[in-house]
């Protein structure tokens, strides 16, 4: 049955399903000038919004501002997840949303404040 199965799968990849099959044919020259390239990177997003307000955080989005001609944006992921608001690699909470033991929800917003505030930076 896992063969027929297979090769049913097959016989169906070979089908053509209707999607655009033309080809395009992108040619770069790299020697020749457009022109200044204007930046484009000063938007960075990252998952701990902890470290957002902590002492290397700040000094590290000093450093990013400094190293754009443009405002730096950022945007911090996580800004809503549950826990106890300790910083964790890869992984922040700002306890902005609980509920207490009947379900009722109750909101805190002072790590999610200072997590997103400034939310543009300029040296």
């Amino acid at each position: 049955m896992r063969t027929v199965v297979f090769l049913l799968f097959v016989v169906l990849l070979g089908i053509p399903s209707g999607a655009q099959t033309d080809r395009v044919t992108i040619h770069v020259d790299a020697a020749k000038s457009k022109g200044p390239m204007k930046p484009i990177w000063s938007f960075f997003g990252y998952d701990e919004p902890n470290y957002t307000y902590m002492k290397d955080g700040k000094k590290l989005l000093s450093e990013l501002a400094a190293l754009s001609p443009t405002p730096v944006h950022v945007r911090a992921h996580n800004l809503l997840t549950t826990g106890d608001g300790t910083a964790a690699l890869k992984w922040g909470s700002t306890n902005a949303y609980t509920e207490d033991d009947s379900g009722k929800p109750r909101y805190d917003g002072r790590s999610l404040t200072a997590s997103s505030t400034p939310t543009s930076i300029e040296e």
